[in-house]
């Protein structure tokens, strides 16, 4: 079933929103390392589509572009962009390369890095 992306993006912001005064806090005050810090605010960085791959790669991954646009309902031409540019921000990485049991052809199967992880264990 394709994620609602209209919601998952509106309950996120509302988390994050009342989250965001205390976690800024408690970087700014509790002795977080300047990496933590940098994590949190790197978030705010994202585009909403590129949140919402990374969200699907982080819950379901490792996927190949294809799979996200399956679970997302999004097409595919919206998602290959946003894994690039997740992948230059250092925040996805190649899992591994197989054949796409739909297509046939070989794809690249995408997984959360560390730095990726580390940002979404860091806000909830």
């Amino acid at each position: 079933m394709p994620l609602n992306e209209e919601l998952f993006t509106s309950l996120k912001g509302n988390i994050q929103n009342c989250l965001g005064g205390i976690i800024n806090y408690l970087l700014n005050n509790m002795g977080v390392r300047n990496t933590s810090r940098q994590a949190f605010h790197s978030l705010n960085d994202l585009g909403n589509r590129q949140k919402f791959v990374l969200d699907t790669i982080f819950l379901y991954g490792p996927l190949c572009n294809l799979e996200i646009s399956t679970k997302t309902g999004k097409p595919i031409n919206q998602i290959t962009p946003r894994t690039n540019e997740l992948v230059e921000m250092g925040l996805v990485e190649e899992a591994h390369r197989a054949v796409n049991p739909i297509t046939g052809r070989r794809a690249i199967y995408w997984t959360a890095t560390q730095e990726g992880k580390d940002l979404f264990n860091k806000l909830f």
